[in-house]
């Protein structure tokens, strides 16, 4: 059990050392000309997603191992719009960023949103927007309506996420209030947070919109839906400022996939068609020294 308000130990020591190598990293290729950029990847007839697919419905597996979801869908058909094969390596979402950095793969297409801390490491290609909510056990209990209402409550997310650093901000606020602290405890997968609220071991779950209506719809007779579109954000690709080059292909693909309908056709197969957005500009690595 990981109490919100203890330190945040091997997170924050995991996520600035990450930043700290992609600045090694960028240094070295500016200095050596040794990035792997587009024209390797062209080369190769390959890109690399990396993705968690325990992330319905952006990336998940069906009932037979089979790899679905809206983010492998539109990021595969971004590849074959670049004449490229996509390949997937499966992480649980707190290891992306680090396993990107280390090159297992070149891109990150996984429900995840493009927010102040990721700009300084990775370039971000938006390609949807989405808000965020709280799911609760049948029946609210607790009568949650709002993050303001989760102080002394069980609540779960995932381990790496904004949500975690949105409970941990309100657990101060909860502190501040003299009001009792939440205890909250994260894990690898949205699939096994929600299990936690499923068999009543947690009373909130904080996740985004479209991965909250997944489970809630599978589970209608256990959980249901607290609160949602709070703090809507951009979702992208992310990429390493070394291959922003790469960024700036696939979000060529996206405009084409757009002007041809399969954007909206991939998302409105997966209920996300108010997530849409109208442009796909590269937003480029900020706050960082080159």
């Amino acid at each position: 059990m990981l109490r919100v308000g203890a330190p945040l130990g091997w997170v924050v020591l995991s996520f600035t050392a990450a930043l700290f190598v992609v600045n090694l990293t960028w240094s070295k290729a500016a200095t050596t000309g040794e990035a792997v950029g587009l024209d390797a990847v062209r080369a190769s007839g390959v890109i690399r997603f990396g993705a968690d697919f325990a992330g319905a419905p952006g990336a998940f597996f069906d009932d037979n191992h089979v790899m679905q979801g809206s983010d492998y869908e539109l990021c595969n058909a971004a590849a074959a719009r670049l004449g490229l094969k996509a390949t997937w390596t499966n992480l649980s979402f707190g290891g992306l960023i680090p396993a990107l950095i280390a090159e297992r793969f070149d891109a990150i297409c996984s429900a995840m949103y493009v927010t102040p801390e990721r700009s300084k490491v990775l370039v971000f290609v938006p390609y949807r927007r989405s808000g965020y909510g709280g799911a609760v056990v049948k029946g609210n209990p607790n009568n949650v309506h709002d993050v303001s209402d989760m102080c002394g409550l069980n609540a779960v997310t995932v381990l790496g996420t904004v949500h975690e650093k949105q409970i941990r901000a309100q657990n101060q606020t909860c502190i501040a209030e003299g009001k009792k602290e939440i205890d909250l405890k994260t894990f690898s997968n949205a699939a096994d947070a929600a299990s936690q609220l499923v068999d009543a071991r947690a009373d909130i779950w904080l996740e985004g919109d479209p991965v909250l209506g997944f489970y809630i719809h599978k589970q209608s007779n256990a959980i249901q839906q607290a609160f949602m579109g709070k703090d809507p954000r951009f979702i992208g690709v992310g990429i390493m400022p070394d291959n922003a080059a790469l960024g700036q292909a696939i979000s060529s693909a996206f405009a084409t996939m757009k002007a041809d309908g399969t954007y909206r056709k991939i998302l409105g197969k997966y209920g996300l068609d108010a997530g849409a957005i109208s442009t796909f500009d590269v937003h480029p690595v900020v706050g960082t020294s080159m």
